[in-house]
């Protein structure tokens, strides 16, 4: 890969306060279900964008800002699909967050409202200041609610993805997967660039198959999959930093 500019530089600590701010606003009290990496300043006092933004910025270029912080913050050198079955909502689970815009933004996924790249405006450009990744539940938690499905699995890493707007968000919120996929029309390539399983968005193109494939019914093999694909794409990436 090559060095990053200003440019990429600016939008990358934009990109970490982004995220430090989203998780101060979203971090509950409580154990979490399952074996995290060790990140205690994180989880028990909140925030230090200061320290993101030294750490990156004494990087040279965008492969090593991202291998500086997941050093500091003791990440595993590789990343277990369980991971992503944690909530995207805990203070300690930043990184991953970090991780999930990364590949998506490296996979050159869209917006599903939009259309626009994740991490670029309308006109094409990049989005160097200010931009804050908008965290969507791919399956709402409405619908995952009424179902009886625990909070724990609703706000699942697995069950997020990132839209470019707030009021791209809002548009989907609320709306089953296979209604609001009909309704923008989104397509089989547009769903497998947010690592969303084959099973499920192989069935965007077929009404009936694709109600059935999007059940809440099928909720926990969405999870479990996904899960294990963006472990596998999170891994190539960190793995091509080490070899670049």
């Amino acid at each position: 890969m090559t060095p990053i500019s200003t440019l990429w530089l600016k939008g990358i600590i934009s990109l970490s306060l982004a995220l430090t701010v989203t998780s101060t606003a979203h971090s509950e009290e409580g154990k979490h279900p399952r074996k995290s990496w060790e990140v205690s300043r994180w989880t028990t006092s909140f925030p230090y964008p200061n320290e993101d933004v030294r750490t990156i910025s004494d990087a040279k270029n965008f492969d090593q800002a991202v291998e500086n912080l997941r050093k500091r913050l003791r990440v595993s050198p590789e990343i277990a699909e369980e991971e992503f079955l944690n909530r995207y909502d805990r203070a300690g689970h930043r990184f991953l967050r970090l991780m999930l815009y990364l590949v998506l933004f490296h996979r050159e996924a869209r917006d599903w409202v939009d259309n626009t790249r994740i991490g670029y405006d309308k006109t094409g450009s990049p989005i160097i200041t200010a931009f804050e990744p908008q965290w969507h539940h791919i399956y709402p938690r409405s619908k995952l609610k009424n179902a009886k499905i625990p909070d724990d699995e609703i706000h699942a890493l697995a069950n997020i993805t990132v839209l470019n707007e707030r009021t791209n968000v809002n548009k989907l919120g609320g709306k089953a997967p296979s209604s609001y996929i009909a309704q923008f029309g989104i397509s089989e390539q547009a769903l497998r660039n947010h690592l969303i399983p084959e099973s499920f968005a192989g069935a965007a193109n077929d009404k009936t198959r694709l109600e059935q494939q999007w059940s809440v019914e099928r909720y926990g093999e969405f999870l479990s999959d996904r899960a294990k694909l963006l472990a596998q794409e999170a891994n190539k990436f960190l793995q091509s930093l080490e070899s670049s």
